[in-house]
């Protein structure tokens, strides 16, 4: 799903487990329950996306998603602008 676009898009209990996400966009995408637990996330949007609750696991934010730069899913949402519940 590498540059993959997800704007508005309902991807309540979506399952992104070790997905390539990188440079998709999730604007103003409902997340509720969404899976993302080893996902490839570098340069992925979030503006305005919606969450209920932060997912636990690790995703990749290394640029090449060669999993040198693992982080947990909590410190990824920090860093998007998303609103946290």
């Amino acid at each position: 799903a590498n540059n993959a676009v997800f704007n508005d898009a309902d991807c309540t209990n979506a399952n992104f487990k070790l997905a390539d996400l990188r440079g998709a966009s999730f604007s103003n995408a409902t997340l509720y329950g969404t899976n993302f637990e080893g996902a490839r996330v570098h340069s992925v949007s979030l503006v305005g996306a919606k969450l209920n609750n932060i997912p636990s696991g690790m995703v990749d934010i290394s640029e090449k998603g060669d999993g040198s730069r693992l982080v947990p899913i909590a410190q990824w949402l920090s860093t998007t602008g998303i609103a946290l519940p």
